[in-house]
């Protein structure tokens, strides 16, 4: 081997492995630390609030208005239950939501992304059938630049076809509550509250919340919750 090709193949070899060490450090060694920080930062809230919370409990004051602006506000969680199924689910707070805008004539469009695994950004071309609910769109079939990423064989005369529109702005969360959401430990803390109620300390709501009753959850095993 002539000397210019051994002195290509160090090259190469250093910048892969630089490559390498680089994508190591910043997914495993930085992001772990970023997400340590958050959580311990998250908890610190948690506990704070929940202190003045338990006391204005003592003290009969309206407590719900303030936990739906610390929930709105730290990207915290809501569970419900859902009457008509039965089962409770996370609410999800104005963090934690993954949507689009895109123009569709001249009607402008927010458009739900089901899936935080999709990724969409902004001048991407779509093409796509909406469904409303909720008082918003959801994607039932998407093409992103010609890319199918959501497919459905059960598609509704009553869904909104978009034809090659331009994503304009994208709002995908930057916080860690988003990721919580799907994660194992959200879904096994809320089948031990289905399932057992001992973990829910209950009180009253009181006006203006939307809420006849509440409960209040804080279990150490699980305390994302």
């Amino acid at each position: 081997m002539s000397f210019q090709a051994q002195l290509f193949s160090i090259v190469l070899i250093v910048l892969v492995s630089f490559i390498i060490i680089e994508y190591l450090v910043i997914n495993y060694s930085f992001k772990g630390r970023y997400v340590n920080t958050e959580i311990n930062k998250y908890h610190s809230e948690v506990s704070s609030f929940l202190d003045e919370f338990n006391e204005k409990y003592k003290n009969n004051q309206n407590i719900l208005v303030d936990e739906e602006q610390f929930t709105n506000e730290t990207g915290g969680y809501i569970i419900f239950l859902d009457t008509s199924s039965g089962s409770y689910k996370v609410k999800e707070s104005k963090y934690t939501t993954y949507e689009v805008d895109f123009m569709v004539g001249t009607d402008k469009i927010t458009a739900h992304i089901p899936s935080f695994s999709i990724d969409i950004r902004k001048d991407d071309i779509i093409s796509a059938w909406l469904k409303e609910e909720e008082n918003r769109y959801i994607f039932e079939k998407l093409t992103i630049n010609g890319v199918s990423v959501i497919s459905n064989n059960n598609l509704k005369e009553d869904y909104i076809v978009v034809d090659s529109a331009t994503i304009d702005e994208v709002r995908k969360p930057n916080n860690l509550n988003y990721l919580y959401e799907k994660m194992d430990i959200v879904q096994n803390g809320i089948d031990t509250i289905s399932k057992n109620m001992s973990y829910l300390k209950s009180f009253k709501a009181q006006a203006p919340s939307p809420y006849s009753s509440a409960y209040y959850y804080l279990d150490q095993t699980n305390a994302i919750l």
